[in-house]
């Protein structure tokens, strides 16, 4: 029976994104988050460990076919809590340019050091409320914003709508 990793690691391979280096980023990405989420919760505890390979790294990439059309973008993490959909899309598409944006400042300081043990480049962090003023400076800035497991209100797809540049998509998970 295969675990969880072989099966993420079998799409990736399907999906012609896997390589040696994707491999261990994301061994070292899976360790750093179980250590991380005993401190700060950046993801569900009630889950199994071993399902953040499905349940968060592969439907992180759920959205490949229709994303990897893009290349050097300016993409926006919305409510990324353990970094996801953020962080694995940065892994695959290391040219974006990704922002990971979350209210707790105890995430964000979680996932600099995650960012940092990947040793991933242009990954910035923000610890704003998406409505909230501090945004206006990045008014039409995004190519792409992705966002998992957030209620869109109308008021937070009207701030999406601000903060995406005239062309812009946004793909919303679940």
């Amino acid at each position: 029976m295969s675990s969880k990793r072989d099966i993420f690691m079998d799409f990736l391979k399907e999906k012609r994104l896997y390589s040696p280096l994707v491999e261990s980023l994301f061994d070292i990405y899976f360790k750093e988050l179980v250590e991380a989420n005993q401190k700060v919760n950046l993801f569900s505890r009630k889950s199994e460990i071993e399902e953040l390979w499905t349940r968060h790294f592969l439907d992180s990439l759920s959205i490949i076919e229709e994303f990897k059309k893009y290349r050097n973008i300016k993409v926006l993490d919305f409510g990324t809590g353990g970094g996801l959909p953020g962080i694995p899309l940065k892994i695959i598409y290391p040219d974006i340019e990704m922002t990971l944006l979350d209210s707790t400042k105890k995430k964000i300081n979680m996932l600099k050091l995650i960012v940092s043990r990947l040793n991933l480049d242009r990954v910035s962090f923000l610890t704003f409320r998406l409505e909230g003023k501090e945004m206006e400076a990045y008014h039409g800035y995004f190519d792409i914003i992705v966002t998992r497991a957030v209620r869109i209100t109308p008021l937070l797809q009207n701030a999406m709508k601000r903060v995406l540049n005239k062309d812009g998509i946004i793909f919303t998970y679940k």
